[in-house]
């Protein structure tokens, strides 16, 4: 008996397997999370000469819009780039609140909540390389932004 086998012209390798980044994800949403805790403890956030601020995990103080601004479109171009769809709504309900635009309610941090959790998976299972290039187009973007605005440009 003869078997008819095709043979494979090229070795099989295995694509290497990576860790999640736990530590790492939990470094950029642990932040917000203290956020969303003050939020609803206080009905604030922490100001500081009239800037909201927050402690990072090195507890550096940050403008905080800067940083909430940061992360939606850090997600926003993650969710273009990778053609899934994230809801970033309670990230923008955020940003109106931290502006003074809206007050906040026990449904606006719920949803912070769950799209928290959401952010914090997509940041550990993320490839790592592809974070570090949607950081530096964030931190483009967001030089752009502080160059139209110091001219005038609309």
């Amino acid at each position: 008996m003869s078997k008819n086998k095709t043979q494979r012209c090229k070795k099989y390798k295995p694509k290497p397997v990576r860790a999640p980044m736990i530590v790492g994800a939990d470094l950029v949403i642990r932040p917000l999370d203290l956020m969303i805790d003050q939020i609803d403890n206080c009905e604030e956030m922490l100001y500081v000469n009239d800037t909201p601020v927050f402690f990072d995990a090195d507890a550096r103080l940050f403008d905080a819009s800067e940083a909430i601004v940061g992360l939606y479109d850090f997600f926003e171009m993650w969710s273009i780039r990778h053609q899934k769809a994230l809801d970033l709504y309670p990230l923008e309900q955020l940003i109106s609140f931290v502006m003074g635009r809206r007050s906040a309610d026990q449904e606006m941090i719920d949803n912070l909540r769950s799209c928290a959790r959401i952010l914090r998976s997509v940041m550990a299972f993320s490839d790592p390389e592809d974070q570090i290039d949607l950081f530096h187009q964030v931190k483009i973007k967001s030089e752009i932004e502080r160059s139209k605005n110091q001219r005038g440009a609309p």
